[in-house]
């Protein structure tokens, strides 16, 4: 049971004091409400808030309005927050509005929350901590959720931000939005009377679903995804800030608000990275609520704190990048057995949906020809594949890779893009073919 202490609320208690009460806006006190079952609120005389007796103020209907009121996420959703690795982009919404007095906590307040051991309390090493935490949270969940956010990068890795607050706001935007059923049946059914590419849709599915789920190794990370290279930009100056926009060929016009100057970046040296492959293969369960079950026991993971990997470890062989299995997700208790076809067919509908990208570039002074760095954008950049883009098109304008940020030796954005093929179309042959040479 948790006893709950509400500094500055006094008896009598009127409704609407917990919302306003300090408790409500503290970091550390947010694992208090997730990991109690039971729990008492008490005011500053030791009375109990609004005379409740009842056996657990978690199950008061006036707490949970007041608590549905303070964070803004449903009753029914409270109830199932838990310790662990399930819904963890709610709980990064969560703590991204609570207050901390020292910038390290914001991240060791949630050790608790995503029942995180192993990760050593280091004060003093500023939002790295943010880092560290992430980059365990990632690793062992597999959810990319966590790059979806716009605003700085930290010091920890250029694809992770700086500061929590950038967590406040649906990740959804990023993802391709889910296409209702009786769409996604009208959309298989055409492709079935059209010039469907059939053969080029399953080996990009073949493709896609042998990838593993991003992860860490120190602090440097691989990401699988689809990566487009964009032509020259053109740059505009507004009152927000600066805007660059690029006339592309999968996408159309695609416009970017960085505070960054990208004229400064070699031309065709900047790529839009399609990261969100577990909404596009249709993995329920991984993005739909950024979480696993928690009853699925994590994949091994390589550790990000305690065994430092140098970077020359890393340089003389990816294999210092142990891959862990891809994380087991509960099985649906009834799912309609779907074959290879359809999945393909299903994928090129999803492939074509609008989604956030994320904007990598070379690293300047990398030591290596595959050193990246996420470029932070201060607006979602929100792209769509144009309708008269057909799929050899497509493949003919990206390519897969396998995205690797910064060790910290590096300096603060950069990353390493590590390509693990490029999937590009044979139009005189009509097949694909890989290409294992570096981009």
């Amino acid at each position: 049971m948790m006893v709950v202490f509400l500094r500055g609320v006094r008896s009598p208690a009127t409704l609407g004091d917990l919302v306003k009460s300090i408790w409500n806006t503290r970091a550390w006190t947010l694992q208090e409400y997730v990991a109690s079952k039971v729990i008492h609120f008490y005011t500053e005389d030791w009375t109990l808030y609004l005379d409740l007796e009842l056996p657990n103020h978690k199950e008061s209907p006036e707490v949970i309005s007041e608590m549905e009121q303070a964070t803004g996420v449903s009753a029914q959703q409270l109830m199932a927050l838990r310790p662990g690795l399930t819904s963890i982009r709610e709980k990064l919404r969560l703590a991204s509005t609570r207050q901390t007095t020292l910038v390290e906590d914001a991240a060791y307040s949630l050790l608790g929350i995503f029942s995180v051991s192993g990760i050593p309390a280091i004060y003093g090493e500023g939002e790295g901590s943010l880092g560290r935490l992430l980059a365990h949270v990632l690793t062992v969940s597999g959810d990319s959720s966590i790059l979806a956010w716009t605003g700085e990068s930290g010091s920890f890795n250029s694809c992770l931000p700086a500061d929590i607050t950038v967590f406040n706001g649906p990740a959804t935007s990023y993802f391709p939005p889910p296409i209702p059923d009786a769409e996604m049946e009208r959309i298989i059914a055409v492709s079935h009377s059209s010039s469907f590419d059939l053969d080029v849709a399953l080996r990009l599915h073949d493709r896609l679903n042998e990838l593993p789920a991003p992860w860490f190794a120190a602090s440097r990370m691989k990401l699988p995804c689809i990566a487009f290279q964009l032509p020259p930009l053109s740059p505009y100056r507004t009152r927000s800030g600066r805007i660059y926009r690029a006339d592309t060929v999968p996408f159309g016009m695609v416009e970017i608000k960085t505070r960054f100057d990208l004229s400064r970046i070699k031309s065709q040296s900047l790529y839009l990275v399609h990261p969100w492959l577990d909404t596009l293969l249709g993995r329920e369960g991984m993005q739909s609520d950024g979480s696993v079950d928690d009853d699925v026991s994590p994949p091994p993971s390589p550790n990000t704190y305690d065994k430092e990997i140098s970077d020359e470890e890393i340089d003389d062989d990816t294999s210092s990048f142990p891959e862990p299995e891809s994380p087991s997700l509960p099985a649906p208790a009834y799912r309609v057995p779907m074959d290879r076809e359809t999945r393909a067919r299903r994928l090129v509908a999803r492939l074509k949906q609008p989604f956030g990208a994320l904007l990598v570039t070379p690293a300047a002074g990398g030591r290596r020809a595959d050193d990246y760095r996420r470029v932070a954008a201060d607006g979602l950049i929100a792209v769509r594949i144009q309708e008269n883009v057909s799929l050899a098109d497509l493949l003919d304008n990206s390519f897969m890779l396998l995205h690797q940020p910064p060790s910290l030796l590096l300096d603060t954005l950069q990353v390493s893009l590590i390509p693990c093929f490029a999937l590009l179309h044979s139009l005189a042959d009509d097949r694909l073919v890989d290409n294992d040479q570096y981009v």
